[in-house]
C-alpha cells in the first residue's frame, strides 16, 4: 500500500511538473510569435 502511495505520488509530482513546463513553453512560443508579427 506504501509504495503504490509513493509511486502515485511520483507520478502527480511528475505531471505537474510536465504541466508546467509545457505552459512555460507555451508563454515562449506565444510571446516570440507575437513579437514576430
Amino acid at each position: 500500500v506504501v509504495s503504490g502511495l509513493v509511486i502515485v505520488v511520483l507520478l502527480f509530482s511528475t505531471c505537474t511538473a510536465y504541466i508546467r513546463f509545457r505552459g512555460r513553453e507555451k508563454r515562449a512560443l506565444e510571446e516570440t510569435s507575437s513579437s514576430d508579427e
